[in-house]
């Protein structure tokens, strides 16, 4: 899976159109496997310039700080999924998409800026508590 940020320098850029290149993720079962930076001048200007040009590289993903409706839908027509991450750095965002969007290799809806919101560990936290507090509460009736 290849992963485009549209970033200025080590900065997730506010939109695609004021990106001044774009840090490029190849991840595979979730890890990071490789990294290069794209020039904003390969991919021309214009939106549907750089929809077109990822297209032709077969990248699964674009990240901004915010995608507009019009250019998501130009990305997403052609089998771009196109995510808003807010403000950050280039290193968070994917990082943030790796935790929160990959399972199993593929992208999953509803996906977010908060790195916590879609954490599938949490679904099992309350389990993990009250299994512990089983556990613990017979070791003390054991001792006592």
């Amino acid at each position: 899976m290849e992963i485009a940020i549209a970033c200025n320098g080590l900065l997730v850029s506010p939109t695609v159109e004021q990106a001044t290149g774009f840090t490029v993720y190849r991840v595979e079962k979730g890890i990071i496997i490789g990294c290069r930076y794209l020039p904003k001048s390969l991919a021309l200007g214009s939106t549907q310039d750089v929809a077109s040009f990822f297209a032709s590289l077969s990248f699964d993903a674009i990240i901004a700080g915010s995608i507009d409706p019009i250019s998501a839908k130009r990305f997403e027509g052609l089998g771009i999924e196109a995510l808003s991450n807010g403000p950050g750095n280039v290193q968070d965002a994917i990082r943030n998409f790796i935790s929160t969007t990959l399972m199993d290799g593929e992208l999953l809806s509803g996906w977010s800026s908060d790195p916590y919101s879609n954490d599938p560990y949490d679904l099992n936290e309350d389990a993990f508590e009250s299994e512990f507090e089983g556990i613990f509460k017979r070791l003390l009736a054991e001792e006592g």
